[in-house]
C-alpha cells in the first residue's frame, strides 16, 4: 500500500480504520484483560489470606501442649481453691464459723453468734435471661448463620453463688480492724459486704458489731433444687 499514491479520501479513510482497529483493541483489552487481571490479583490476595492462615494454625498447633499445660495447671488451681479456701458442700456454716472464730481468738474479738444468711439468689448470680427468637423466616445459609450468631451471644453458664453469714461480735476498734485485716488476708475470696459498730453505754471503749461475710460457693456444693433455680432459662 503506497501512501504517496493515495488521494485525501484513501488516506482519510485508513486514518479511520486504524483508528477503529486501535479502539476495539483498547475495547478488547478493557473488557477482557482487565477482568482476568483483577480476577489474578483477587486470587493472589486470596492465597496470602489462606497462607497467612496457615501459619497461623501452624503457631497455634506448635503451642498445643503449652496450652494444654496451663489449662491443666489452671484447672488444678481452680480445685484447690475450691477445696482449700470456699466453703465445702457439707456443713458450710460449721466451715464459716470455725474459720472466723480462729480468726477472731487471734484478735481478741469476742464472738456472739454466726449465723447463715438465707435470702433470695441476688441478680450476679443468675443466668441472664434468654428470650426465644422469632423463628428464622430466611432459609439455607442466611438462617444458619443467624443461628450461629445466635448461639455464640447465648449467656455463659454460672459456676458459683454466694454463701454469706451474719457475725455479731463484740469489740474495740483496734481489735476489730485486726480482726477484718487478719479474715481478708487469709481468704482473699472472702468479702465483707456490710459493717456495722454500735456504741455500748455500758462499755463505751467496746462496741457491739455487725459483720456480713461473703464468700463464691461452687454450684456443685449447693442441693439440685438450688442448682436448678440458677441455671434455669
Amino acid at each position: 500500500m503506497n501512501w504517496s499514491a493515495m488521494n485525501k479520501q484513501q488516506r482519510e479513510l485508513l486514518i479511520l480504520k486504524a483508528l477503529a482497529a486501535v479502539g476495539l483493541l483498547v475495547l478488547g483489552v478493557y473488557y477482557g484483560l482487565m477482568p482476568l487481571i483483577g480476577k489474578a490479583v483477587q486470587l493472589r490476595q486470596r492465597r496470602q489470606e489462606l497462607e497467612e492462615q496457615i501459619e497461623q494454625a501452624d503457631r497455634l498447633l506448635k503451642l498445643e501442649p503449652s496450652l494444654r499445660r496451663q489449662y491443666g495447671e489452671q484447672r488444678s488451681r481452680l480445685a484447690q481453691i475450691i477445696e482449700q479456701q470456699l466453703p465445702p458442700s457439707t456443713n458450710p456454716l460449721l466451715w464459716a464459723s470455725d474459720f472466723i472464730h480462729r480468726h477472731a481468738r487471734a484478735a481478741g474479738v469476742a464472738i456472739e453468734r454466726v449465723e447463715e444468711i438465707r435470702s433470695g439468689i441476688p441478680d450476679w448470680a443468675k443466668p441472664p435471661e434468654r428470650k426465644n427468637p422469632a423463628p428464622d423466616q430466611e432459609d439455607g445459609e442466611a438462617a444458619e448463620h443467624k443461628t450461629r450468631r445466635r448461639d455464640a451471644r447465648a449467656p455463659a453458664p454460672r459456676h458459683f453463688a454466694p454463701f454469706a453469714v451474719q457475725v455479731s461480735a463484740i469489740s474495740g476498734y483496734e481489735r476489730l480492724k485486726a480482726f477484718v485485716d487478719s479474715l481478708e488476708r487469709d481468704n482473699p475470696y472472702l468479702s465483707l459486704s456490710l459493717i456495722s459498730i454500735v456504741a455500748r453505754d455500758t462499755n463505751p471503749e467496746q462496741h457491739q458489731v455487725r459483720l456480713t461475710v461473703e464468700w463464691p460457693r461452687h454450684l456443685e456444693a449447693y442441693d439440685a433444687n438450688l442448682r436448678s433455680m440458677l441455671k434455669s432459662e
